[in-house]
């Protein structure tokens, strides 16, 4: 295989498209993003499609592999190309205050790229600067596609398109955010002193961030719903091209040095991502077109003596050493980057398997986003409609899997939002982990190499954005694990511990160098190796957020978590570092119940909240059969009774509908099947929505703690502000569980997002209200008619504005029996 294999999704778009190389060159300009400015295929062409997004090397082999189906020859073109600096910066997503100087050391010396000034040659970036000093063109090196279309060869560059890179509007003013007051609401009943803390007020806390919250929502109904939550607090936007003719020049290019072209069929393997999987006798390498965001599982065979096979995307790929039942085995990854920089963020991370269970190999290189994650959730519904009992081993990996996936995209979405709101592009080299089952389920993900690259170059800004990159990632594993599970089964992780600690009234210590063997004998329940590593850890660049008690319970689970961040400067070089560690050995977090992780549970959240029916306010535009030219599904709807004067409660009609997005969806009347009075309001959790995916103001409770958090973790920080950041924190991964009511009204639905006020905010263009009281939903519309659920969100009574009733009942297994 090559970084051009040929996948039935490639193949499927190719056709949509018609073959035409026009309409194949613009779907990849306009439709699949620049990501990160990064070096080399890091997903390659069927990684890149799924993802909707990748560098230009993996749009580079997505467009060349498009028109070789397509059935034209293509090849690769790579040279030094010259760009005005200002355009070159925005399309790296980095804004600056106009100084743009170091836009090749510091953005693309970090993105691996070739360096001209490093090698003493012009093979790299370098600047070219006008008489007076200042830089005017940024050369760089640059890939592309060249096509032989009709016998002529055109130049195809789908990545570097026009963009506009804004910052974050005053968002203290618009929260009407005070530090001073909201650490003085923390800190009332709180007893502190330089080196600790105890009982900071959680409860005040969250009234502070709840009005926060609450004002820059309406802030954002009012100006930002149809601008989108970009307009609020910055980033990267890119301008859709009208494209009318092949291009036979690079766009925006200055100028190309010809001396430095090259070409090839196929991306050199120095220049493809590859990682090895090590363990017992198992030692596999992908590339990363290879891997392409499909699932990577590893399973023990019982009937062979406990001997473990590697699957990837269903298939077993390797087979292992026999093992010793129970026993922990070690589990190497080994990543080599494609950057031009040997070794530049290379990695080996170290992780523990037990020869009885089965483990998600969770990874990624760039590829974390919701459509990654809906392909995640298809894979899995896709498997239980194959016939996979939900008990069954496979059937909980691809939960899991969905699980993770979903998790890796939450983590890019709080990473980029802290990157927007603090002036920075942040993204990720990778990331490497497991998710598995032993007595209970955890999420364990140590290989995580994050890029933080402040507009300002400060190092204070680097040290801030480090900080609460790590708080959101630590409590986004014990965040993922109670979406998917339920906030009945709560999970552990370092954010979730230090929380814990502070309710139980524990100290929260933050340690240094000097204070250490104070601090160090203050501790409880910690166990002698704990107590050396964190001797180990600690030095004259560390501090360390500790609770006093070693053994925090979350539910059966108890254990210790830490926060470790380390700094070092040497001239105008600064390094960091950042740990999030929790007890057992484990970077992540941890189902508090020795139970099986819940396949029902995953199955009934991606049903409701994260595919769920299309929207009411969304009108399916469908041709011939007819077929919803959105989704591709085959729809058929079937008046079958009108009683009295539609619509209700004075009448009534029973609509028949069917959809093949719904065909292994069993209902009450046949897989794919419902009726218009199969209306129910069911709670699950969604949390990318939260992020302001569909309308900026879903967004305001994580913006605000987003801020917050940012805020507090500056240089300066002490006990205070760590704690009351872990905290802060904490809330907003509580916003985003149980956070979205789904109205399922027969076909359709309409999606409500819960609010830290404890109202719902409406989907958009929808004036319909849902009001919880006593624990049942009401919905009710603009001119007064309402539909009222039950305990179990079933729909009871349908009211006009005159009173009129038609009320529901059901049987037992809570199917309609009368009306």
């Amino acid at each position: 295989t090559n970084e051009t294999t040929l996948t039935p999704e490639i193949e499927t778009a190719v056709r949509a498209l018609r073959n035409d190389p026009l309409r194949i060159y613009e779907f990849v300009r306009n439709h699949i993003r620049y990501d990160a400015p990064t070096y080399g295929v890091k997903l390659g062409a069927h990684g890149c499609l799924v993802a909707g997004q990748g560098n230009d090397w993996d749009q580079a082999a997505l467009l060349s592999t498009m028109l070789r189906a397509a059935g034209y020859a293509t090849r690769y073109a790579t040279a030094i190309v010259y760009y005005d600096t200002p355009r070159l910066s925005r399309w790296c997503g980095f804004g600056g205050n106009g100084d743009y100087n170091d836009l090749g050391g510091y953005v693309f010396y970090n993105g691996g790229w070739p360096d001209g000034f490093g090698t003493g040659t012009a093979d790299g970036w370098h600047a070219v600067y006008a008489p007076g000093g200042q830089e005017i063109w940024t050369g760089i090196r640059r890939v592309w596609v060249e096509a032989d279309i009709g016998g002529q060869w055109y130049t195809l560059d789908p990545a570097f398109a026009e963009c506009s890179v804004t910052q974050a509007t005053n968002l203290a003013s618009v929260l009407s955010y005070d530090r001073t007051n909201l650490l003085a609401a923390a800190m009332q009943g709180a007893t502190t002193n330089a080196a600790w803390v105890r009982d900071v007020n959680a409860a005040n806390l969250s009234v502070e961030l709840t009005r926060l919250a609450t004002n820059l929502l309406g802030t954002l109904r009012a100006e930002y719903d149809t601008k989108g939550i970009d307009a609020l607090v910055g980033g990267r936007v890119f301008s859709p091209e009208a494209v009318t003719n092949l291009p036979s020049a690079l766009p925006y290019a200055e100028d190309v040095a010809s001396a430095s072209r090259t070409t090839f069929d196929h991306v050199p393997a120095a220049r493809i991502l590859s990682v090895t999987v090590t363990y017992q006798n198992i030692a596999r390498t992908f590339s990363g077109y290879e891997l392409g965001g499909r699932p990577l599982m590893i399973t023990h065979d019982a009937s062979a003596s406990y001997a473990p096979k590697l699957w990837l995307d269903g298939e077993a790929v390797a087979v292992g050493a026999p093992t010793i039942p129970g026993a922990t085995n070690a589990l190497t990854w080994t990543i080599d980057q494609p950057y031009a920089s040997a070794g530049w963020a290379d990695d080996s991370v170290a992780q523990t398997l037990k020869s009885t269970n089965s483990y998600v190999l969770v990874y990624d290189f760039g590829s974390a986003s919701r459509r990654q994650s809906m392909q995640a959730a298809r894979e899995f519904e896709s498997l239980l409609a194959a016939g996979h009992s939900p008990s069954s081993e496979m059937a909980r990996l691809y939960a899991m899997h969905a699980a993770a996936v979903g998790g890796l995209e939450q983590w890019k979405l709080s990473s980029t939002m802290l990157g927007h709101i603090a002036d920075a592009i942040c993204y990720s080299h990778h990331f490497l982990g497991v998710m598995g089952q032993e007595e209970g389920y955890y999420l364990d993900l140590p290989g995580l190499r994050s890029q933080t690259l402040p507009f300002s170059g400060e190092a204070s800004d680097w040290e801030t954005l480090m900080k609460a990159d790590s708080f959101f990632a630590s409590a986004l594993e014990h965040g993922v694990l109670e979406q998917t599970q339920g906030t009945n089964r709560p999970a552990a992780s370092t954010i979730k511990i230090a929380f814990e600690n502070n309710a139980a009234g524990h100290r929260t210590f933050l340690a240094d160098n000097a204070n250490w063997s104070t601090v160090r004998a203050a501790l409880t329940n910690y166990a002698a190796q704990t107590l050396s590593e964190l001797d180990a850890r600690m030095d004259a660049d560390s501090v360390i957020l500790v609770p006093e008690n070693g053994s925090i319970s979350v539910r059966q689970w108890s254990g210790y978590g830490f926060a470790h961040f380390w700094s070092q400067s040497s001239g105008p070089t600064w390094s960091a570092a950042m740990g999030m560690i929790i007890g057992g050995g484990y970077s992540g977090g941890y189902g508090g119940e020795p139970v099986p992780y819940s396949v029902p549970a995953v199955q009934n959240l991606y049903v409701t909240a994260i595919s769920p029916a299309p929207q009411t306010q969304i009108a399916a535009t469908t041709a011939r059969d007819p077929v919803d030219l959105r989704t591709g599904h085959l729809l058929h709807q079937k008046p079958t009774l009108e009683i009295g004067i539609s619509p209700p409660p004075r009448g009534q009609q029973l609509v028949l509908s069917y959809s093949s997005g719904e065909a292994a969806r069993p209902r009450q009347l046949g897989y794919g099947w419902r009726h218009n009075l199969d209306v129910q309001a069911a709670e699950a959790s969604d949390g990318a929505a939260a992020f302001g995916l569909r309308q900026a103001s879903d967004a305001a409770a994580l913006v605000a703690a987003a801020y917050v958090v940012a805020d507090l973790l500056d240089e300066n920080a002490g006990v205070r502000e760590w704690t009351t950041a872990a905290l802060a924190t904490k809330w907003a991964l509580d916003q985003m569980s149980q956070n979205t009511i789904v109205v399922r009204m027969g076909d359709h639905g309409l999606s409500y997002m819960r609010m830290p006020d404890g109202s719902y905010n409406p989907p958009p263009a929808v004036t319909t209200h849902l009001i919880k009281t006593n624990g049942m939903f009401r919905l009710v519309e603009r001119f007064g008619k309402e539909y009222r659920f039950d305990a179990n969100g079933l729909l009871s009574s349908i009211v006009d504005a005159d009173g009129n009733t038609m009320s529901l009942a059901y049987n037992a297994q809570t199917n309609l029996s009368t009306v």
